[in-house]
C-alpha cells in the first residue's frame, strides 16, 4: 500500500530528477506535492484506495503513473483546462500545475478505476540502440542472421530499431567521439523473426493503447512525441509483412519458456533477447528467476545467443547500463559495455567489446529467411512494399 508520506517522498525525488529535463513535468510534480501537503484529504484517499494492495517498484513508478493518467485525460479531450497548458496538446499557457491539481480533486470515479490497473510501459524507440550495437558486433561481423526477442516490449517499437534513423552518438570513455562498428547502419539487419513479449502488449492500431503510450511521454518533450509517432506509423506498416514484428502476451516468469518453445537452436542462426527499462519493475526474486531461466534457454545456442539489457543498475543509479550476457567456456558471463540516459542521445562506451566477438569462424554466406541488408544514406530508408521514407 502506498502511504501518504511515502508518496510525497517519491514525488519529491521525481521532482528533483525532472529539474533540467522537463519544466512542465517538474511544475506538475511540485504542484501535486504541495497540494498533498496542504490538503492531504483532497484526493489522496481516493488514490490510495485505487492502489490498495498494489506493490510499486522503483520510486518513480507511482509519480509517473499519476502524471501519465492526468496527461491522458488532457490528450483525450476530457480535461480542457489542463490541455490548454500542455505543449503535447498544442498549447503552452502557464498554470499547468494548478490545472492538474483541480482536475485530480474533481476527477470522476472512472479516472481512479482506470488508474488502478494502469502500468508504465516503454515508449522510447531510441532505446533500440541497446540491441543494435551488440548485434552489429556479434552477428553482422560473422554473417549470422538472428532471432530478436524483446522482453517487456510494450508496443514493440524497439523491435524495428534497424529501420529507424540512427540518432544516438557513440562516445569513448573519455567523452570523445568513437567509431561505429561496421554495418551498424545497415537497413534492415538480418533478423529472422521479431517477437515482442509483454504481460499486456500495447496495440498501436488501438486508439486507447496508443493514447496511453503518448501520455507516458513528458508533455514538453516534443522531439520524443514526434519520434514515437513516426516509429508507431512505421511499425503498423512493417507489422503487415510476413516476417514483420509480432507481439505476444507473456509475463516475465513465462518468457524463458516461451523462447524455448518457439525458437530452436540452429548452428547458422543466432538469438538476441533484449530488455530496456522493463526489469526495473521486478523485485529481486522475480529478476533472479528470469536470469536463471534465460541462462538455461540460451545455453544450447552457445556463443550465438546474447541477453542484452539497457536498464538502470539494480543497486541504484540514474544512468542506464548496457549489459550483455553470453555463454563462454561453460559459464554465463556478463559485461557492462556502455552507459547512457533514459532516452539515449549519446552512448558512452566502456572497454571490453571483444567480449562479443565470435568464438567460431564466421560461416560462409547462405540463403536465409531474412531480407538482404542494404546500406542507405542517412535519413533514407526503404521497406518491403513501401515507398521511400525520409525522416
Amino acid at each position: 500500500m502506498m502511504e501518504l508520506r511515502d508518496f510525497a517522498s517519491c514525488l519529491e525525488r521525481q521532482e528533483r530528477y525532472a529539474a533540467g529535463r522537463s519544466a512542465v513535468a517538474g511544475e506538475l510534480l511540485v504542484a501535486l506535492r504541495r497540494d498533498l501537503e496542504r490538503a492531504p484529504g483532497a484526493w489522496f484517499p481516493r488514490l490510495e484506495a485505487a492502489w490498495a494492495g498494489r506493490r510499486f517498484g522503483p520510486y518513480y513508478e507511482a509519480p509517473l503513473l499519476l502524471l501519465a493518467a492526468l496527461q491522458r485525460e488532457a490528450l483525450a479531450g476530457r480535461a480542457p483546462d489542463l490541455a490548454a497548458r500542455l505543449p503535447s496538446c498544442g498549447s503552452s499557457k502557464p498554470g499547468a500545475g494548478r490545472a492538474a491539481v483541480e482536475l485530480l480533486a474533481g476527477a470522476p470515479v472512472s479516472f481512479f478505476e482506470a488508474l488502478a490497473g494502469r502500468r508504465l510501459q516503454t515508449n522510447e524507440p531510441g532505446r533500440a540502440v541497446g540491441w543494435l550495437l551488440p548485434a552489429a558486433v556479434a552477428f553482422l561481423t560473422r554473417g549470422t542472421p538472428f532471432h530478436l526477442v524483446d522482453l517487456g516490449a510494450s508496443a514493440g517499437l524497439t523491435l524495428i530499431g534497424d529501420y529507424l534513423p540512427r540518432e544516438c552518438s557513440l562516445l569513448a570513455a573519455d567523452g570523445t567521439p568513437a567509431g561505429e562498428p561496421e554495418r551498424l547502419r545497415d537497413c534492415p539487419f538480418p533478423v529472422l523473426s521479431r517477437a515482442g513479449l509483454d504481460a499486456r502488449p500495447r496495440r498501436l492500431a488501438e486508439p486507447e493503447d496508443r493514447l496511453w503510450l503518448k501520455a507516458c511521454i513528458w508533455p514538453d518533450h516534443a522531439e520524443r512525441h514526434a519520434r514515437f509517432d513516426r516509429a508507431a506509423e512505421l511499425f503498423l506498416k512493417l507489422e503487415k509483412d510476413q516476417n514483420g514484428p509480432r507481439l505476444h502476451e507473456a509475463d516475465f516468469s513465462a518468457m524463458p519458456d516461451w523462447i524455448a518453445g518457439r525458437l530452436r537452436p540452429h548452428p547458422d542462426e543466432g538469438l538476441l533477447a533484449f530488455n530496456a527499462q522493463a526489469t526495473d519493475f521486478l523485485d529481486a526474486a522475480a529478476y533472479g528467476r528470469l536470469a536463471e531461466g534465460l541462462a538455461r534457454v540460451l545455453e544450447p545456442w552457445g556463443d550465438r545467443a546474447l541477453w542484452v539489457e539497457l536498464e538502470l543498475p539494480r543497486g541504484g543509479g540514474e544512468r542506464h547500463e548496457l549489459r550483455v550476457r553470453r555463454w563462454i567456456g561453460g559459464r554465463f558471463e556478463s559485461r557492462v559495455l556502455a552507459e547512457t540516459s533514459a532516452h539515449p542521445r549519446e552512448l558512452r562506451l566502456r572497454p571490453g567489446w571483444d567480449f562479443l566477438r565470435p568464438l567460431a569462424p564466421p560461416s560462409p554466406p547462405r540463403n536465409t529467411r531474412e531480407e538482404p541488408a542494404r546500406v542507405l544514406p542517412p535519413g533514407t530508408y526503404r521497406f518491403p512494399g513501401m515507398e521511400a521514407n525520409r525522416d
